[in-house]
């Protein structure tokens, strides 16, 4: 079953929405993500000044928002166009210089060695092409620079609860159909050797796992299809923590090969 990623085009409405689907994301996910983000940074002793980012498939412009905290040279490309536009308008209203482009993974509209660090979250899973959105990565990456990713791992478990339980089954879904293929999710040493083959030595993989337990979070799938938690008081309550168990979903950064910096 193949994925259906025009229903960014559809839903990018509800990007901003705290009762839209897609609102997961920037409350669960995202803090997650600048959080390891800056983690890595630290670790690595990196200046903030003068560097510039791209995020990879930015929706509605989630993480380009939160890394404009950290740097002030942030880029955001996406296949949908109409996310593209919602995260425009919603930089000029919390009056957000980022700069947007309507574009594929696959084709990067920018030069060789263009960025510093490159970001691609909840991105790798959706894409044709795996392998030509890594070579695109690499290319546009400075030598020495940071690749960030995070993805779904393929597992019974990201079976039984990404695609099942969220997606599939009539009583608990909460995602559109089609929003994942299980066969297209990432196992951790197949996308290190999928880096590793463009020049992106992979450095680290840490787990993102839910503050609750899965019967707990069951229960609180049911109470938000029964209406009694919206898109955001659910994301607040299984927020996602750093932790040694990829099993679901996981995160890590490699370096292109070169001096690092």
């Amino acid at each position: 079953m193949p994925v259906d990623n025009d229903l960014y085009e559809r839903e990018a409405h509800a990007w901003w929405n705290a009762d839209g689907f897609l609102h997961i994301l920037r409350v669960s996910v995202n803090p997650i993500r600048m959080e390891y983000i800056e983690n890595i940074l630290n670790s690595l002793g990196w200046r903030r000044t003068g560097l510039r980012v791209l995020d990879v498939g930015c929706g509605g412009g989630y993480l380009p928002e939160e890394l404009t905290r950290l740097f002030s040279q942030v880029s955001g490309v996406d296949l949908s166009r109409a996310s593209v536009a919602a995260a425009l308008a919603h930089a000029r209203l919390t009056d957000l210089q980022i700069s947007y482009r309507v574009a594929r993974a696959e084709s990067l509209p920018f030069a060789d060695a263009s960025f510093d660090l490159v970001t691609c979250c909840d991105v790798l899973e959706h894409v044709d092409d795996l392998d030509r959105t890594l070579a695109e990565a690499a290319r546009v990456l400075k030598s020495g620079g940071i690749f960030i990713y995070d993805t779904i791992n393929r597992t019974f478990m990201t079976r039984l609860g990404v695609v099942f339980v969220a997606q599939d089954f009539p009583p608990t879904r909460f995602f559109p159909a089609k929003t994942h293929d299980w066969h297209m999710f990432i196992r951790p040493e197949e996308l290190k050797m999928a880096l590793l083959r463009q020049g992106i030595v992979n450095h680290d993989v840490k787990g993102m796992s839910s503050a609750v337990n899965p019967l707990h979070h069951f229960w609180l799938i049911l109470k938000m299809k029964w209406g009694k938690l919206n898109y955001r008081e659910y994301s607040l309550r299984t927020r996602l923590h750093l932790s040694h168990d990829p099993t679901m979903n996981y995160i890590g950064y490699g370096i292109l090969h070169g001096q690092e910096k």
